[in-house]
């Protein structure tokens, strides 16, 4: 499992913690840095130099994420203790763990695997964490299995969005 570390302390807590990936930083910074000197190069009082300032405009919100994603380190903790699970301190209603495919944008080839895990708290509140992307199936499998162990064995209910509603 690449960039992804488990920590279990004894039987009471499961550490997800994901490092920095400077490699990952590379092409948003590389962007950020091209973007002004196309624009000065292309004399922005022409329409090419207005456009290219445009496109670097545009590109913007797609670049922040990926650059604080890849600067910004991410833990998570989950323990247990008196029957009540807990996501960073928050106690836990229910959790399930996502895997999802992530294909590439014109050949629809399979580019990566994500991890996520869909928690919602007691006060009513979900949320949806990220914990990782994996190259293979194997890899993501052998994550969530990590993760879901952890949950079943601390009695977190879990179960599919449609169930709830069929009662």
């Amino acid at each position: 499992m690449r960039g992804v570390e488990f920590q279990q302390s004894a039987e009471a807590g499961l550490t997800v913690f994901r490092p920095r990936n400077l490699l990952n930083a590379i092409p948003p910074i590389l962007l950020f840095v091209a973007m002004p000197v196309l624009a000065v190069v292309s004399n922005p009082h022409q329409w090419g130099g207005r456009i290219v300032i445009l496109v670097g405009c545009g590109l913007i919100p797609f670049l922040l994420p990926k650059l604080t994603t890849a600067l910004k380190p991410f833990q998570l903790t989950l323990t247990a203790n008196d029957g009540t699970v807990r996501v960073d301190g928050e106690p836990l209603e229910s959790a399930r763990v996502e895997s999802r495919v992530l294909m590439t944008f014109l050949t629809r080839q399979t580019k990566c695997y994500s991890l996520s895990l869909w928690v919602m708290f007691t006060d009513g509140e979900s949320r949806t964490v990220e914990l990782g992307r994996f190259r293979t199936m194997l890899e993501v499998s052998n994550a969530a299995g990590t993760i879901e162990g952890f949950l079943l064995g601390n009695a977190v209910k879990s179960s599919p969005a449609s169930s709830s509603s069929v009662r």
